[in-house]
């Protein structure tokens, strides 16, 4: 069972990635406040982080409802910065999330993000991930074509609908 893991970014930073605790809300509420509107834009489709409250229910999640993941920078001081979930749609389907603190995008972060999610869904037999893209997200849609994992999508709105196989592919991490 993948619980955590240390990534090292393309430029030899290392970040814990590790399960969401309860005492990551902070952290994870600091984290919103540093990221660009642009990056909240992209993620939330609003130019404002949501409220605290609102991952609140990230920190408590059953294995059956899905998972929720956080990196964390362990200098200078430990902080999130950045975090990836998937919450169940159905027993085999779940939607996921990925959000990556502006300083540390096009550094690798995002990918190993997202990878850890996809092994994690993969070892719960889930074999779909279901997404939801601001079309313009070109980052994510680069993660995406990288990953290994073969995925459809459809545009309907200015947002791509993607369903992306986890079931097809055994990729590894490059």
């Amino acid at each position: 069972m993948l619980s955590m893991t240390y990534a090292t970014l393309n430029d030899r930073t290392r970040i814990l990635i590790r399960p969401v605790q309860p005492g990551d809300a902070d952290m994870i509420d600091d984290m919103h406040q540093r990221l660009s509107s642009n990056s909240l834009y992209q993620r939330y489709m609003q130019y404002a982080a949501p409220p605290a409250a609102e991952f609140e229910h990230l920190y408590h999640l059953p294995p059956e409802a899905g998972a929720a993941f956080v990196a964390i920078a362990e200098s200078p001081g430990e902080k999130v910065v950045g975090m990836a979930y998937y919450l169940l749609e159905t027993p085999q389907v779940a939607e996921p999330a990925l959000l990556v603190e502006d300083q540390y995008q096009g550094r690798g972060l995002g990918k190993f993000l997202f990878w850890h999610l996809c092994q994690h869904a993969r070892q719960q037999k889930i074999m779909a991930f279901d997404a939801l893209v601001y079309s313009a997200n070109e980052p994510v849609m680069h993660i995406l074509r990288r990953s290994g994992f073969p995925f459809t999508q459809s545009f309907a709105y200015g947002m791509r609908e993607i369903r992306i196989a986890l079931a097809e592919a055994q990729p590894e991490m490059t």
